[in-house]
Parts: C-alpha cells; structure tokens; sequence
C-alpha cells in the first residue's frame, strides 16, 4: 500500500505537478493497493545506469472517477477502505507463503 500522494503531468504545461488527494476534509487515512518487488537490473540513464537491486513499487488503477480524470485522464489509483485493506494483506502474505514454499 502507498500513501495518498499523487503526482501527474499537468494537461497544459506537461510538468509533473504535485498534487494532494484526499478522502474529505478531515484527512482520514487511505492507502492505494500496489506492490512492492525487488528489480535486479540497471536504473536511471543508459549513459549513466544504475545497478540493482531496486525496491519498486507498482500501484493498481481503473478508470479514472470526475475528481481524478482532469488531471489524469488515462487512470486513477485503486483506493482500498479498510475491509479491503485486510482483504489485500492477506492475499499478498498468502501469495508471499506460496511463493516461499515453492507451491
């Protein structure tokens, strides 16, 4: 899961502009479903390539909803409530258990 910033290029002058979202007001905290691996390759430039491993992250989107498709017309980020948030973890541990058992 990641913490609720989201930059994207501004329509108009194509610079990534920071951008806060929140889910009303009061802030509450949310988070966006995603993954966390680890990538063995270079990074950065080829004329300046950095050897891995990397920590990367990947979130999930869908079609984005009015608040979000002004500023990102292509995709909007998988926002998860709580119920969900349990519901994902365990899925990643179990997917984690899999994986380390060799199933």
């Amino acid at each position: 899961m990641h913490p609720a910033l989201c930059a994207a290029p501004n329509p108009e002058t194509r610079k990534k502009d920071v951008l806060w979202f929140a889910l009303s007001e009061t802030r509450p905290l949310f988070a966006f479903a995603g993954i966390w691996t680890t990538f063995n390759g270079d990074r950065g430039t080829k004329s300046k390539p950095v050897p891995g491993p990397h920590q990367v992250y990947g979130f999930l989107t869908t079609t984005p909803n009015a608040v979000v498709e002004p500023i990102h017309p292509k995709a909007g980020p998988v926002i998860l409530t709580t119920h969900e948030d349990g519901r994902f973890g365990r899925v990643h541990l179990g997917m984690k258990a899999r994986h380390c058992s060799g199933l």
